[in-house]
């Protein structure tokens, strides 16, 4: 049997749509149901694909370990690898604050108050430790909280705080880690080995910064803590608040009337309004989905309605 050239293709696609006028808009149909599943799982992937690398040097690595023994009886940086341990005894990085023991890095001169900003790097956690953070996303010094985001390993499994499992089996092996933080949306997500592996909504604040290493906790500590970090970056992209939602409101205005307004949101589609970031898109909200799922019948509903010519 021959097989179809491309014109001859195109051309038993467009008689198909017209002897059978439902085709079209089932295509389309299944069209938008496939790529809703492909958004609601999207946690695959690469991470930093459409962020722009942020160059680091050395001096962006500012090493904080107990104030009573020298730094390199706490941190060693070798063959690329920057390795961080403390006691359960030890003492704060300064005489003060009295905060817990640490031995981390906090990658200074790029705290940032706006867009999409990602921390990537791949660290391994060695059996035995526990009671320990080994990543935060710190808020600026005199916040009302100290951070939005800690990572802490308690009996080998990586948590959200002290709280939701990240990843489990987190000893004895190198896992890439990468955390965004949204601060137009107050989100984090986290990120193991290039799979999304928790997202939550956090307290906004003026401005953050990056850390990783170890700092102890206050309950089920190890009496020694260690963390191993190599090819750590930062990655960002911004956008411009406000502008995209009043050119398409603007455009909606001048075609189809003026749109209604209540309690500072346009009563758009949800589908339209999260695309605009009127309304924040939570996939993992029932209420959500259901709304997404609405909007999706209703744009179908009205391709059907245009297309299907009815009973000849």
């Amino acid at each position: 049997m021959q097989e179809c050239s491309g014109t001859a293709c195109s051309d038993i696609a467009v008689m198909a749509s017209l002897t059978r006028p439902w085709l079209l808009p089932l295509l389309l149909v299944v069209a938008m149901a496939t790529f809703a599943l492909t958004v609601a799982g999207g946690g695959s992937g690469n991470p930093t694909a459409g962020f722009e690398k942020v160059e680091l040097t050395d001096h962006d690595f500012v090493v904080q370990s107990p104030y009573n023994v020298p730094e390199s009886q706490r941190f060693r940086y070798r063959d690329g690898v920057r390795t961080f341990w403390v006691y359960k005894n030890d003492m704060p990085f300064n005489t003060a604050t009295h905060t817990n023991p640490r031995s981390e890095v906090k990658l200074s001169g790029h705290d940032y108050s706006s867009g999409v900003w990602q921390f990537e790097g791949y660290g391994y956690v060695p059996s035995g430790t526990s009671g320990v953070s080994v990543m935060q996303i710190h808020n600026q010094e005199g916040a009302a909280h100290s951070t939005v985001l800690m990572l802490h390993v308690y009996d080998g499994v990586l948590r959200f705080y002290s709280g939701p499992a990240v990843e489990p089996g987190i000893y004895d092996r190198w896992f890439r880690l990468n955390v965004i933080h949204d601060t137009g949306a107050s989100t984090v997500a986290v990120y193991v080995d290039g799979e999304r592996r928790y997202s939550t909504s956090v307290i906004p604040s003026d401005s953050y910064y990056f850390k990783f290493g170890v700092y102890m906790q206050h309950h089920d500590q190890s009496s020694c803590m260690e963390s191993r970090w190599t090819n750590v970056t930062l990655y960002t992209k911004h956008y411009s608040e406000g502008k995209a939602e009043d050119a398409m409101v603007a455009w909606l205005e001048k075609h189809t009337g003026p749109v209604s307004c209540a309690a500072g949101e346009a009563h758009l589609p949800h589908g339209l309004m999260a695309l605009l970031r009127m309304e924040k898109l939570r996939l993992r909200s029932l209420h959500s989905r259901a709304k997404i799922f609405g909007t999706f019948c209703t744009v179908a509903g009205v391709v059907l309605m245009i297309l299907y010519p009815g009973p000849a």
